[in-house]
């Protein structure tokens, strides 16, 4: 329990105010319908061609319908013929281990039973490269093999660092499907340049790696 000064008991209060914020409240009433309408963009559908093996890389974030959204998107890329598996995208999430990861997956509904493919969660990496700063960038193994890859995440403000790109699909790419090394060594970076370290990054990544959000 705070003990209070004699000064700061008779300090008189500020003049405030009542402020009342509302919030938008649109949502989605029908999610399968959007998720396909997106999907079915020429910049997105030109890239699923038949007999290619995609990997959908999920998160270990919280997303609201998040099954449906995932199930959608596996049933779009099974009807232009091409082949998807489930690969975990969460870094050093789930203890950095293999079985902490499929255990949040399942958590989710993201699991083979639910979905009818396959969910990988390998601590596998590859090294792509590194940015000017000298951070080494790695890409999750199993990823790296398919002939695209889907990331599915939210995107939003992070609470720890500023720039123009913030939580979302890059990040994703980086640090999620960097696996425990590569999560391990992007939060070595310095959070005044973490952003545009970010941003390096994914462009090695986009350099050699097929991906499409």
């Amino acid at each position: 329990m705070p003990i209070l000064l004699p000064r700061e008991v008779n300090s008189p209060l500020p003049k405030m105010f009542s402020v009342r914020q509302v919030f938008s409240r649109e949502q989605l009433d029908d999610i399968p319908k959007t998720v396909r309408a997106e999907m079915n963009k020429d910049e997105i559908a030109m890239k699923i061609e038949p007999g290619m093996n995609v990997a959908i890389a999920v998160g270990s974030r919280g997303i609201k319908n998040l099954s449906t959204i995932v199930k959608t998107v596996i049933t779009r890329v099974r009807e232009a013929g091409a082949s998807p598996y489930i690969v975990a995208a969460m870094g050093s999430h789930g203890g950095g281990t293999q079985e902490g990861q499929l255990e949040i997956l399942a958590s989710y509904g993201i699991t083979e039973e639910m979905l009818g493919v396959s969910v990988v969660a390998s601590m596998d990496t590859v090294y792509l490269g590194q940015t000017r700063g000298n951070v080494e960038v790695y890409f999750d193994k199993v990823a790296s093999e398919a002939d695209l890859v889907i990331p599915i995440n939210r995107i939003k403000l992070h609470t720890d660092f500023p720039g123009p790109i913030q939580s979302g699909l890059c990040k994703m790419l980086v640090i999620g499907l960097g696996n425990h090394v590569g999560c391990t060594r992007m939060h070595e970076v310095p959070l005044n340049v973490f952003g545009e370290t970010i941003i390096e990054a994914t462009q090695i990544i986009l350099e050699k790696v097929q991906v499409r959000s």
